[in-house]
Protein backbone atom coordinates (compact mmCIF):
# COMPACT_ATOMS: atom_id res chain seq x y z
CA UNK A 1 0.00 0.00 0.00
CA UNK A 2 1.24 3.71 -1.14
CA UNK A 3 2.22 5.45 2.34
CA UNK A 4 -0.53 8.58 2.53
CA UNK A 5 1.93 11.31 1.88
CA UNK A 6 3.02 10.18 -1.46
CA UNK A 7 -0.33 9.97 -2.29
CA UNK A 8 -0.24 13.94 -2.01
CA UNK A 9 -2.95 15.89 -0.42
CA UNK A 10 -6.48 15.67 0.52
CA UNK A 11 -7.81 17.10 -2.18
CA UNK A 12 -5.68 14.72 -4.57
CA UNK A 13 -6.73 11.66 -2.57
CA UNK A 14 -10.46 12.78 -3.09
CA UNK A 15 -9.82 13.48 -6.81
CA UNK A 16 -8.72 10.36 -7.32
CA UNK A 17 -11.30 8.37 -5.14
CA UNK A 18 -9.47 7.49 -2.38
CA UNK A 19 -11.68 7.55 0.84
CA UNK A 20 -10.19 9.98 3.62
CA UNK A 21 -11.11 9.29 6.99
CA UNK A 22 -10.59 11.88 9.82
CA UNK A 23 -10.70 11.74 13.24
CA UNK A 24 -12.80 13.79 15.73
CA UNK A 25 -15.28 14.01 18.53
CA UNK A 26 -12.50 14.72 20.89
CA UNK A 27 -14.53 17.11 23.36
CA UNK A 28 -16.61 14.18 24.55
CA UNK A 29 -14.05 11.18 24.29
CA UNK A 30 -11.56 13.67 26.55
CA UNK A 31 -15.04 14.88 28.93
CA UNK A 32 -16.04 11.20 29.75
CA UNK A 33 -12.18 10.34 30.62
CA UNK A 34 -11.81 13.29 32.89
CA UNK A 35 -9.49 15.78 30.90
CA UNK A 36 -12.34 18.25 29.66
CA UNK A 37 -14.53 20.72 31.51
CA UNK A 38 -18.33 20.00 30.13
CA UNK A 39 -20.00 23.30 29.27
CA UNK A 40 -16.82 25.21 28.33
CA UNK A 41 -15.42 22.28 25.91
CA UNK A 42 -12.14 23.89 25.26
CA UNK A 43 -8.85 22.36 25.06
CA UNK A 44 -6.31 22.71 27.64
CA UNK A 45 -5.88 19.27 27.95
CA UNK A 46 -3.11 20.05 24.67
CA UNK A 47 -0.86 21.50 27.03
CA UNK A 48 -2.27 20.03 30.80
CA UNK A 49 -2.75 16.26 29.48
CA UNK A 50 -0.83 16.07 26.11
CA UNK A 51 -0.20 12.17 26.90
CA UNK A 52 -4.15 11.39 27.13
CA UNK A 53 -4.97 13.90 23.31
CA UNK A 54 -1.40 12.00 22.61
CA UNK A 55 -3.19 8.72 22.89
CA UNK A 56 -6.53 9.36 21.51
CA UNK A 57 -4.89 10.26 18.42
CA UNK A 58 -3.59 6.85 18.24
CA UNK A 59 -6.93 5.29 18.97
CA UNK A 60 -7.95 6.93 15.68
CA UNK A 61 -5.30 6.12 13.73
CA UNK A 62 -5.19 2.03 14.54
CA UNK A 63 -9.24 2.74 14.07
CA UNK A 64 -8.33 3.66 10.23
CA UNK A 65 -8.21 7.38 10.40
CA UNK A 66 -5.76 8.88 7.91
CA UNK A 67 -6.24 12.25 9.25
CA UNK A 68 -5.44 13.77 12.26
CA UNK A 69 -7.78 16.55 13.20
CA UNK A 70 -5.89 18.69 15.86
CA UNK A 71 -7.42 19.26 18.88
CA UNK A 72 -8.22 23.26 18.43
CA UNK A 73 -12.17 23.40 19.04
CA UNK A 74 -13.03 26.71 20.49
CA UNK A 75 -8.92 27.44 21.19
CA UNK A 76 -9.15 31.09 20.79
CA UNK A 77 -7.92 33.68 23.39
CA UNK A 78 -11.58 34.79 23.58
CA UNK A 79 -12.95 31.95 23.66
CA UNK A 80 -11.30 30.87 26.80
CA UNK A 81 -11.95 34.20 28.60
CA UNK A 82 -16.06 33.43 27.64
CA UNK A 83 -15.78 30.22 29.55
CA UNK A 84 -13.96 31.33 32.62
CA UNK A 85 -10.28 30.28 31.62
CA UNK A 86 -8.01 33.36 33.23
CA UNK A 87 -5.61 32.83 29.95
CA UNK A 88 -3.49 31.04 32.26
CA UNK A 89 -2.81 28.83 28.91
CA UNK A 90 -3.26 31.15 25.65
CA UNK A 91 -5.51 30.00 22.22
CA UNK A 92 -1.88 29.87 20.49
CA UNK A 93 0.16 27.41 23.31
CA UNK A 94 -3.15 25.17 23.00
CA UNK A 95 -3.18 25.48 19.07
CA UNK A 96 0.96 24.83 18.82
CA UNK A 97 0.67 22.06 20.97
CA UNK A 98 -2.25 20.42 19.35
CA UNK A 99 -0.79 20.70 15.68
CA UNK A 100 2.20 18.75 17.43
CA UNK A 101 0.58 16.07 19.05
CA UNK A 102 -1.65 15.64 15.90
CA UNK A 103 1.66 15.67 13.88
CA UNK A 104 3.81 13.47 16.19
CA UNK A 105 0.73 10.66 15.46
CA UNK A 106 0.08 11.35 11.92
CA UNK A 107 3.94 10.35 11.24
CA UNK A 108 3.43 7.32 12.85
CA UNK A 109 0.98 6.17 10.47
CA UNK A 110 1.16 8.57 7.17
CA UNK A 111 -1.48 10.34 7.77
CA UNK A 112 -2.35 14.09 6.94
CA UNK A 113 -2.74 16.40 9.38
CA UNK A 114 -6.24 19.22 10.00
CA UNK A 115 -5.91 22.44 11.84
CA UNK A 116 -9.22 23.47 12.77
CA UNK A 117 -10.06 27.42 12.99
CA UNK A 118 -12.82 27.99 15.15
CA UNK A 119 -16.12 30.64 15.27
CA UNK A 120 -15.00 33.38 17.56
CA UNK A 121 -17.62 35.07 20.30
CA UNK A 122 -16.23 37.91 19.18
CA UNK A 123 -18.64 38.40 16.48
CA UNK A 124 -21.36 37.21 18.76
CA UNK A 125 -20.54 39.99 20.90
CA UNK A 126 -20.52 42.46 18.24
CA UNK A 127 -16.96 43.02 18.23
CA UNK A 128 -15.11 45.44 14.94
CA UNK A 129 -14.70 43.33 11.87
CA UNK A 130 -10.57 44.07 12.65
CA UNK A 131 -11.22 42.28 16.40
CA UNK A 132 -12.67 39.36 14.66
CA UNK A 133 -10.53 39.23 11.99
CA UNK A 134 -7.42 39.50 14.49
CA UNK A 135 -8.80 36.16 16.62
CA UNK A 136 -8.71 34.42 13.00
CA UNK A 137 -5.17 35.11 12.46
CA UNK A 138 -4.21 34.16 15.64
CA UNK A 139 -5.75 30.61 14.78
CA UNK A 140 -4.23 30.63 11.29
CA UNK A 141 -0.87 31.86 12.13
CA UNK A 142 -0.23 29.17 14.39
CA UNK A 143 -1.34 26.47 11.67
CA UNK A 144 0.91 28.52 9.01
CA UNK A 145 3.81 27.94 11.26
CA UNK A 146 3.26 24.75 11.87
CA UNK A 147 2.71 23.80 8.64
CA UNK A 148 -0.64 21.54 8.75
CA UNK A 149 -1.62 19.59 5.34
CA UNK A 150 -4.95 21.41 5.44
CA UNK A 151 -7.49 23.57 7.36
CA UNK A 152 -11.19 22.56 8.66
CA UNK A 153 -12.84 25.94 9.03
CA UNK A 154 -15.67 25.16 11.78
CA UNK A 155 -17.23 28.64 11.33
CA UNK A 156 -20.90 29.84 10.77
CA UNK A 157 -22.23 31.20 7.69
CA UNK A 158 -21.70 34.77 9.51
CA UNK A 159 -18.46 34.38 10.03
CA UNK A 160 -17.18 32.91 7.26
CA UNK A 161 -16.24 35.75 4.61
CA UNK A 162 -14.18 37.27 7.23
CA UNK A 163 -12.75 34.28 7.83
CA UNK A 164 -12.24 33.73 4.38
CA UNK A 165 -10.40 36.91 4.16
CA UNK A 166 -8.31 36.50 6.73
CA UNK A 167 -7.21 33.47 5.23
CA UNK A 168 -6.46 35.18 1.22
CA UNK A 169 -4.31 37.77 2.94
CA UNK A 170 -2.23 35.13 4.80
CA UNK A 171 -2.14 32.93 1.52
CA UNK A 172 -0.70 36.26 -0.09
CA UNK A 173 2.28 36.66 2.48
CA UNK A 174 3.10 33.01 2.34
CA UNK A 175 3.59 32.54 -1.28
CA UNK A 176 0.97 29.72 -1.83
CA UNK A 177 -3.01 29.64 -1.90
CA UNK A 178 -5.31 28.48 0.08
CA UNK A 179 -8.69 26.81 -1.57
CA UNK A 180 -12.08 26.67 0.24
CA UNK A 181 -13.71 23.65 -0.43
CA UNK A 182 -17.22 22.55 1.16
CA UNK A 183 -17.30 19.51 2.95
CA UNK A 184 -20.69 18.72 5.24
CA UNK A 185 -21.07 20.87 7.70
CA UNK A 186 -17.52 22.18 7.10
CA UNK A 187 -15.18 23.87 4.49
CA UNK A 188 -11.86 22.32 4.17
CA UNK A 189 -8.96 24.93 3.29
CA UNK A 190 -6.19 23.42 1.63
CA UNK A 191 -2.91 24.44 1.07
CA UNK A 192 -1.44 24.38 -2.22
CA UNK A 193 2.21 24.92 -3.24
CA UNK A 194 2.82 26.68 -6.17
Amino acid sequence: MTPLRDKGGVLERLNAGDIVIGDGGFVFALEKRGYVKAGPWTPEATVTHPEAVRQLHREFLRAGANVMQAFTFYASDDKLENRGQALKITGAQINEAACDLAREVANEGDALVAGGVSQTPSYLSCKSETEVKAIFKKQLDVFVKKNVDFLIAEVNSCTLGLCFNECSRISATNASRLLLLPYFTHLLIQKLTQ
